[in-house]
């Protein structure tokens, strides 16, 4: 009896142990791995694990969450200014494309950037990036780590 609950108590500490130190675990504190995240749009795919070497905010949103859609709006207006010094990729949670498509030409933004997903890959991307909690951007560095969630401008001028 000894032996099988140390043979549990040291199987426990092990997986314990090495769940610390496995690089898939996601979260989106600084420091971690940003998920793989891939989509399309009319004007082709994006994967961001192609993007590593470059700054990257990737912005969540949706029409149900109005300020999701301005802080949206705010970032790639700033991502325009600065001519794609940090790129700026924006994921869009609506279920209808149409209403997706006519947001996205009413507020101006720049469609190639922006990602309408539905269905599997948006509850992977909401589980993925843990936001059950709502909306919001994050800063990506070039090594595909999380440096902020939803920085300050002066943050992003001193990177561009």
């Amino acid at each position: 009896m000894k032996k099988t609950i140390m043979g549990m108590a040291l199987l426990a500490s092990t997986l314990l142990v090495s769940s610390a130190f496995n690089e898939t675990t996601f979260s989106t504190e600084p420091g971690a791995i940003a998920p793989l995240i891939s989509a399309s749009n009319d004007s082709g795919n994006v994967a961001l694990e192609q993007m590593r070497g470059d700054y990257v905010l990737l912005s969540f949103w949706s029409s149900d969450d109005a300020q999701s859609r301005i802080n949206c709006n705010y970032y790639a207006q700033w991502a325009k200014r600065h001519c794609g010094s940090i790129r700026h990729l924006a994921f869009n949670f609506d279920e209808d494309a149409a209403l997706f498509k006519e947001i996205v030409a009413i507020d101006a933004l720049d469609a190639a950037n922006q990602y309408n997903v539905t269905g599997d890959t948006a509850s992977r991307i909401i589980r993925d990036y843990r936001l059950n909690e709502g909306f919001g951007t994050l800063l990506i560095g070039p090594e595909g780590r999380v440096i902020a969630a939803n920085p300050e401008l002066e943050a992003l001028n001193s990177l561009s």
